[in-house]
């Protein structure tokens, strides 16, 4: 019988964390499973209702806590023979890099921005199109470096509707708004305010998506109860669909852009954290999308401008154009072959 691999993916999901990291850590497992992995998947209780998402996929969930994580992670290792763990998440330091190797595990990183001045670790996944070895010159030259656009993790449903071209509609009659899992400074409520001010919602239905470490529920809840063309979505299960059944969308700059951009949606992405910086300015610099910064005094008419500058459907499709060049080279074959060594 042939000697299928496993490998042990750890992230966290929390309010203050957010989702990402563990939805494109989801996109990786599910990757491998379609290669014959078995994925052993190390996570904190806070993760909360995504936990549900990694065992559909039929992921084996492992809760920790900081006290104990290191000896399930060694236990699993023994028990499976495990050559890698893929790591993703800024609280992950060197010491805990080290940690991970002393029990003879080679370490998948995730990157965004270079955070780490020094690397421990066998591979490097930076799939933002920022990505260049330039950034990673100073490191160890045995160190697999998988970077930029062609190494963009998609979760099943996205991979399998990348050959569609969805029917862009002359106006726009349905947004979609979606912060992301945890969005603790509540940019969605901000965003709802700036469209009931200049009367967005009387023109479009507008689905308004809480993730699931979304602490802001009530107050959002609240604020469009009484506010017409608001549809509150919590914990959305099937994120494909409900995107391409709207005209645009309103997201966080994170991996949400990348699943929206494999479908040709087009999109105002907002950075809400300075790791989303680099993102935004290459989606803007590549005329795929329209990128605001929430931080700035002029984002709420940044916001409404944007909206009303893709009423024009040219400028819509020209983004489409533009979007579905960024996975025209897709190179995963390669990570899955180095995870497998």
């Amino acid at each position: 019988m042939p000697n299928f691999p496993s490998i042990i993916i750890r992230a966290d999901a929390s309010p203050s964390l957010g989702g990402g990291h563990v939805m494109r850590c989801l996109a990786l497992g599910q990757i491998l499973s379609e290669n014959g992995f078995s994925i052993h998947f190390v996570t904190f209780e806070e993760t909360g209702l995504l936990i549900n998402r990694l065992e559909a996929s039929g992921f084996e969930v492992h809760l920790v806590n900081p006290m104990n994580e290191l000896d399930v992670i060694k236990k699993i290792k023994e028990k499976e023979s495990i050559s890698w763990m893929a790591l993703d998440g800024y609280q992950f330091n060197h010491e805990f890099h080290k940690a991970i190797k002393e029990l003879n595990l080679k370490i998948l990183l995730f990157d965004d921005n270079k955070e780490h001045e020094a690397y421990f670790v066998d591979a490097i996944i930076n799939q933002n199109s920022h990505a260049t070895t330039e950034m990673y010159v100073d490191c160890d030259k045995s160190i697999n470096l998988f970077l930029g656009a062609p190494f963009v993790l998609l979760r099943n449903e996205f991979r399998q509707n990348e050959e569609v071209d969805l029917p862009l509609n002359d106006s726009i009659k349905r947004i979609l708004i979606t912060l992301g899992s945890g969005d603790p400074n509540n940019v969605t409520l901000q965003i709802l305010k700036y469209l009931v001010e200049n009367k967005i919602n009387d023109e479009s239905v507008c689905e308004v998506v809480i993730g699931p470490n979304n602490p802001n529920f009530d107050s959002i809840k609240n604020y469009i109860s009484d506010k017409n063309n608001f549809k509150l979505l919590l914990d959305v299960g099937d994120m494909c669909s409900l995107m391409k059944k709207n005209d645009i969308c309103i997201c966080a700059s994170g991996s949400t852009v990348w699943e929206l951009c494999s479908l040709g949606v087009p999109f105002i992405n907002v950075v809400t954290f300075d790791n989303q910086i680099n993102v935004n300015k290459y989606l803007s610099e590549m005329n795929v999308s329209i990128g605001l910064e929430s931080r700035d005094d002029t984002f709420g008419e940044n916001l409404i401008a944007g909206i009303k500058s893709l009423e024009k459907k040219s400028l819509r499709q020209k983004m489409v154009i533009n979007q579905k060049k960024i996975f025209k080279n897709s190179k995963i074959d390669e990570l899955v072959d180095c995870l497998k060594s």
